[in-house]
């Protein structure tokens, strides 16, 4: 249905609510990562299973919740500007907001740089509130800015839809790879990452 449909901002709005649905995964199903300050250690039974996660390892337990950080990361780079997205809003830009080829180049570079300047500030928003937090945040913008993508009939709103995106983007790829990094056996992480 989606994809049949001519209409771009059709699409746009199913990237959105796309978008919704991942960030519930997110809520619902990972849990936080966040270092926890520098305590006195607390006597451990060890590296072997833990009655409260039902008998798993700690290495255990990361890994059964990595699927659902993996699907929020796949989603963004499928559904962004480098996906799907990249290929439906050069034409809706030009035909619904009357924007030339050179204003598309514009706006996608301004997505970039958004994304660049979020991604740089989201590393402390990341040791400071954790790491579901800034993912929720960064999720909540991006599906709104592509939701704003489909009323946008001028280059301003389009243009402020698209920073918003990138500020969202940024820092949610970010808090996905710091995310999946937290979780990730220590020998492992360039496997992961």
């Amino acid at each position: 249905f989606i994809i049949a449909a001519q209409d771009p901002a059709i699409q746009f709005i199913f990237n959105a609510v796309s978008k919704i649905a991942i960030h519930l995964i997110q809520v619902y199903l990972v849990s936080e990562t966040r270092p926890e300050p520098e305590r006195s250690p607390a006597p451990s039974m060890g590296p072997g299973p833990n009655p409260a996660s039902g008998g798993a390892t700690p290495a255990q337990s990361r890994l059964r919740l990595l699927w659902p950080l993996a699907l929020v990361t796949m989603a963004l780079s499928v559904i962004g500007f480098a996906g799907a997205l990249g290929a439906l809003f050069p034409s809706h830009a030009m035909e619904h907001a009357g924007v030339s080829q050179a204003d598309v180049g514009q706006l996608m570079s301004l997505a970039a740089l958004a994304a660049t300047l979020a991604s740089l500030a989201g590393g402390s928003a990341l040791d400071r509130f954790g790491r579901k937090l800034p993912l929720i945040f960064g999720l909540t913008l991006t599906a709104a800015a592509i939701g704003g993508f489909a009323p946008a009939t001028a280059f301003l709103p389009l243009a402020l839809a698209v920073v918003a995106y990138g500020i969202g983007e940024g820092v949610a790829l970010g808090a996905s790879e710091v995310y999946a990094m937290d979780m990730a056996p220590q020998a492992r992480r360039g496997t992961f990452l």
